[in-house]
């Protein structure tokens, strides 16, 4: 997953980037919207990469969460009416 996450990833940085590499950080649940007592899980990645810089290549890290359409615990899909905004 990390590889295809990386692979997605690179299309969006800039000409010459090179060494992206992704990680799975850690898992959360968020609790739903309007007060009520829904989850969705939550993943974070962390992305590092090389850009050219002045002097040569510079190193970068970005972070990002992603939230899952399904339920990690019983595979049920989250409801269009219950699933995270984008803001």
């Amino acid at each position: 997953m990390e590889q295809q996450l990386a692979s997605q990833f690179m299309q969006s940085l800039p000409v010459g980037a090179e060494n992206v590499a992704a990680e799975l950080r850690g898992y959360g649940l968020l609790m739903g919207a309007n007060q009520q007592l829904e989850h969705k899980n939550q993943v974070e990645v962390q992305f590092t990469y090389s850009v050219p810089g002045k002097e040569g290549m510079k190193a970068k890290k970005q972070r990002i969460a992603l939230t899952g359409n399904f339920c990690m615990f019983c595979g049920e899909r989250y409801s269009r009416e219950h699933a995270p905004s984008v803001d």
